[in-house]
């Protein structure tokens, strides 16, 4: 439990101390930057405040930013035991210490910023001095409206305000808080450049001459296909004003009416089309997700990872493809080639089918073709006949599947980031951190430095496996705990399958008959032989089938019916070889002869008692024919003996194949009938 004294409640806010969040391993040059930055100004986030008596600095806890509370897993507010946090009675001090931090931010802004609003008054009938008057003053209300955005007590800036005023010659020259509450409120509202210079001039207001005819028409010339910019609509606007004899319109008034929300967003319809207008403007409707594997969502994205292509002097980022379950989060199927193409969507989804065992209520993906290809074809019809859905989203529109869209992007930001290699995010990011320095890229280019293909497979992988176990920042439970879990569900949104499934969607298919118990074909260039089971070789063997088979896997295949019906059969292993020479079989090789021999001899013996059962039922019926007459010679049930191993041995009745670790060690219920030993 943590330390009372390192909490404090500040007007019924919680404080930590700098000691609190150095134990919890954050960084003291990342607090250090955080408060420099807020007692500039410039940042509401890391406020903090120095307690009369107290060694370390206090941090509002709310002002934390959530990447650093995600990152050293800082615990959430709720979880620090209030009622235990001491009350601290600094009020009065807090307030002037307050006024004090206000005070030098409006003296930093005088004079660091006011040279970038010197232009602004350029075209006034005045001297230089008092335009930097203007300037200066231009820069102390900007402050104080950025203050005001904040949070912060508007009566606060006004007592930090008189504390300014006559040491930099202001112009705005208020003394009681109601006119300075109605000129900062005024300042808002309108343009500062336009407010400031009227009760110096004694000018009347531009938005006297800016009626509401002129700004919409103002508001017509900005949303256009076109996207003008607001200085296209400057011009445009005081063309037609000048050429019917009106004054301009100043740049700074319709650059503000054009950044009001209300303007601007009327504006995104024409100016970014409808797409836009509804990821942007209208709502979405949240869903929820309460089965396991009721959805999947799939995508690919681009590695942030160099990596040289073998053979070559190319370099190029990978490509990646990852399958999600919605529910647990947990990624289920994952792919890498050079390029986003079907294969890798293919690759995926067969790792997915695999790891699971399960085809989801509905998957969802976007239109790239990787996705939508033909190659598809074959496992979208088989798994719509299992009652599962395909949902393509729609172009710009990333909210449909926004679960994939997130895991990439925490893979990318938050694990991926740990190799040394990482090249950062997309250009396009404007996430803290989201890329390294150049000197790290240029280290990064270099040629001893490129990955190999193993190497981003293996950062994949580990960064997969990690991602999988790792409890996120809002969540009770990893992925895999999730998953794990969800599979005691008694409802059940997903459809179970098994091998035979998975055949029949990605392997390579051909029809052949079955010669002495084999099934031997040549597939570019490379034979594949498989022998079938004792239990089925007398009602196989010289049959047609159909045999599913994986190129790149070779160790089994599976066995379907030849009809239109294509039932599945049973599963096949690939025929181990041994060597031609007796005296360079292995252990291994001389265990698989002898089975291969006790295989043969059980058949035999399975024959010929089913032989006699026939002979012995049919003489209890037809006792008038003798024996003989039928099966002569029945009762000579030879078997085989340890001698005739040899014979058979020698006689090469032992079928030599492609090698194979595997052998079909399914044990034959001798009991079982074989008429027909399919049934």
């Amino acid at each position: 439990m943590c330390k009372v004294n390192l909490f404090r409640l500040i007007n019924q806010e919680l404080w930590v101390s700098i000691e609190f969040l150095l134990d919890k391993n954050v960084p003291q040059k990342t607090i250090d930057s955080g408060v420099s930055i807020f007692n500039k100004g410039k940042s509401i986030r890391w406020e903090s405040i120095e307690l009369v008596g107290e060694r370390y600095l206090f941090i509002r806890y709310q002002s934390i930013p959530l990447n650093t509370v995600r990152r050293y897993s800082l615990p959430r507010e709720s979880d620090i035991p209030i009622q235990k946090v001491q009350e601290y009675d600094i009020l009065n001090h807090y307030l002037n210490k307050k006024i004090e931090s206000i005070i030098i931010k409006y003296n930093v802004s005088i004079n660091k910023y006011w040279r970038r609003y010197f232009p602004y008054y350029e075209q006034l009938p005045i001297d230089d001095s008092m335009r930097i008057k203007l300037a200066k003053t231009h820069a102390l209300v900007s402050e104080i409206i950025q203050l005001s955005r904040q949070g912060n007590c508007l009566t606060k800036l006004f007592d930090a305000y008189k504390e300014v005023r006559f040491k930099h010659n202001l112009v705005l020259s208020v003394n009681s808080y109601s006119s300075f509450h109605a000129k900062i409120n005024r300042c808002k509202e309108e343009a500062i450049e336009d407010v400031l210079p009227h009760a110096l001039l004694g000018q009347k207001s531009n938005n006297l001459i800016f009626s509401e005819v002129w700004q919409k028409k103002t508001l017509y010339l900005y949303a256009k296909s076109n996207n003008p910019s607001k200085m296209m609509v400057y011009n445009q606007l005081n063309d037609e004003r000048i050429r019917i004899g009106l004054k301009k319109i100043s740049y700074s008034t319709i650059r503000e009416f054009l950044s009001r929300p209300i303007i601007n967003n009327q504006s995104v319809l024409k100016r970014y089309g409808v797409e836009y207008f509804n990821n942007t403007i209208n709502p979405y409707i949240s869903r929820y997700n309460n089965y396991l594997s009721s959805v999947w969502e799939m995508d690919g994205s681009k590695l942030p990872f160099l990596v040289k292509i073998p053979n070559t002097d190319k370099v190029v980022r990978m490509s990646f493809v990852i399958i999600i379950d919605v529910y647990s989060n947990r990624i289920i199927g994952f792919s890498l080639d050079f390029t986003e193409n079907a294969d890798l969507v293919l690759e995926a989804l067969l790792m997915a089918f695999y790891k699971t065992g399960q085809i989801p209520s509905m998957f969802i993906h976007d239109k790239g073709s990787a996705f939508t290809s033909s190659k598809l074809s074959t496992i979208k019809e088989y798994t719509y006949s299992l009652g599962s859905k395909w949902k393509t989203c729609k172009a710009m529109n990333p909210k449909e599947k926004g679960k994939v869209e997130r895991t990439i992007g925490t893979l990318k930001s938050s694990f991926f980031k740990q190799f040394d290699s990482y090249l950062g995010e997309g250009i396009k990011s404007k996430r803290e951190h989201a890329h390294p320095s150049k000197e790290k890229l240029k280290e990064t280019w270099k040629k001893e430095n490129l990955n190999n293909v193993k190497d981003i497979y293996k950062i994949l992988f580990n960064s997969v496996l990690k991602f999988n176990s790792t409890i996120p920042f809002n969540k009770k439970q990893s992925p895999n705990e999730m998953f794990k879990e969800g599979l005691k569900q008694k409802v059940k949104r997903y459809i179970n399958i098994n091998e035979e499934h998975i055949a029949l969607m990605f392997y390579n298919k051909t029809t052949i008959k079955i010669k002495q118990s084999t099934i031997q074909f040549d597939f570019e260039n490379k034979t594949f032989k498989y022998v079938i089971p004792e239990r089925y070789r007398l009602s196989l063997n010289g049959t047609r089938v159909i045999i599913y088979y994986n190129p790149k896997d070779t160790s089994s295949a599976y066995i379907f019916n030849a009809n239109s019906t294509q039932k599945f059969i049973c599963k096949v292993q690939e025929d181990y070889k041994v060597s031609v020479l007796k005296s360079d079989w292995s252990q291994k090789e001389k265990e698989f002869i002898k089975q291969r021999a006790e295989e043969n001899k059980n058949l035999k013996i399975q024959i010929l008692e089913n032989l006699n059962s026939i002979e012995d039922e049919f003489y209890n019926n037809v006792d008038e024919i003798p024996s003989t007459a039928i099966l002569p010679g029945i009762h000579d049930k030879e078997l085989i003996s340890t001698s005739e191993l040899n014979d058979i041995i020698e006689l090469n009745q032992i079928n030599y194949s492609a090698s194979s670790s595997d052998i079909d060690k399914e044990a034959f219920d001798i009991n079982r009938i074989v008429i027909n030993p399919t049934n």
